[in-house]
């Protein structure tokens, strides 16, 4: 089998195009893949509050690079941040209104691009590729 059409490879290829195309999307509205991704964490909170250390967690990523989206989104005015009345080395961070209106705009974004992602199948096609697709997640995860 070739490198180029090994699933390893073609799945790492569409990674990447997504992710350039999502930033490229996420630039229309002034914002990120990354910096969205911490909005759609808030807002799926039920109080759309979370800490400092649970963005690294579900973002995968070091400390410093959460704290500066963080500050960009401070920055932006789509989140407050401060210190835990309990203990203050622990920072929480909260959606703003702002960041709400931002969200609804990210999630039209992701939508139109998962539409163009998905069109070249028919629904049957769709309905086993996204089973496929979690198969695999669920076999290396």
């Amino acid at each position: 089998m070739k490198t180029k059409d090994a699933a390893g490879e073609l799945i790492k290829q569409i990674s990447e195009a997504l992710e350039r195309d999502c930033n490229n999307n996420m630039r229309k509205i002034g914002m990120t893949l990354s910096q969205s991704s911490v909005l759609l964490l808030l807002e799926n909170d039920a109080e759309g509050t979370t800490t400092l250390k649970e963005i690294e967690k579900m973002l995968h990523c070091a400390q410093s690079t959460a704290h500066g989206l963080v500050t960009r989104l401070e920055e932006k005015g789509l989140v407050a941040s401060s210190g835990d009345p309990e203990d203050k080395r622990i920072r929480v961070v909260h959606i703003t209104e702002k960041g709400r209106n931002y969200c609804r705009d990210a999630k039209a974004q992701m939508q139109e691009m998962e539409t163009r992602l998905l069109s070249p199948l028919d629904e049957a096609e769709r309905k086993r590729f996204l089973n496929y697709l979690s198969r695999i997640r669920d076999a290396i995860a």
